[in-house]
């Protein structure tokens, strides 16, 4: 079974207001798409989070040289929690997301994030707990859930603050 490639978008939230300067586009800056795509999968993805809120993500990426390269987007201070999904050699991959972002029209903000890490040598998916463990009433009462399946190999997106 092949699962569709993806890119995650609006990985941590956006501001509107902020304009281009806080944008990041890794699957262009980093796997030079669309002339090529030199990502060959993504290794690890560190979350930072305060509160009630992700701040900040580093992705890193193998590449098709053999190489790695990390991505930081936002801010990398706070609380961390790693998703690891191994070597080039590993078995194993993200092939998933899921999570939460509150319900502003116009400057949404991610609450949560999680990732789904399939093993191809023993077919189990699984599904670590998310950034932000345990959000306030008052936070879950405005969220909306979000999940798409398929493999991730960039992200893109809008920070609040780089």
């Amino acid at each position: 079974m092949s699962l569709p490639a993806l890119t995650v978008s609006e990985a941590v939230g956006y501001a509107t207001v902020l304009g281009k300067d806080n944008t990041f586009d890794d699957v262009q800056t980093i796997g030079s798409w669309p002339a090529l795509l030199d990502i060959k999968k993504v290794s690890q993805i560190n979350i930072y989070t305060g509160s009630t809120t992700v701040i900040g993500i580093d992705i890193t990426y193998y590449l098709q040289n053999g190489k790695t390269q990390t991505a930081s987007h936002g801010k990398t201070t706070g609380n961390n929690i790693s998703f690891d999904a191994g070597d080039l050699k590993a078995t194993t991959s993200f092939v998933g997301f899921y999570g939460s972002r509150d319900q502003d029209g116009d400057k949404p903000v991610l609450r949560n994030i999680g990732f789904l890490i399939y093993d191809k040598a023993t077919g189990v998916i699984s599904a670590p707990i998310g950034a932000v463990p345990a959000l306030p009433d008052s936070v879950v009462k405005n969220a909306t859930g979000f999940a798409s399946l398929g493999v991730i190999v960039g992200f893109s997106g809008t920070t609040s603050a780089n």
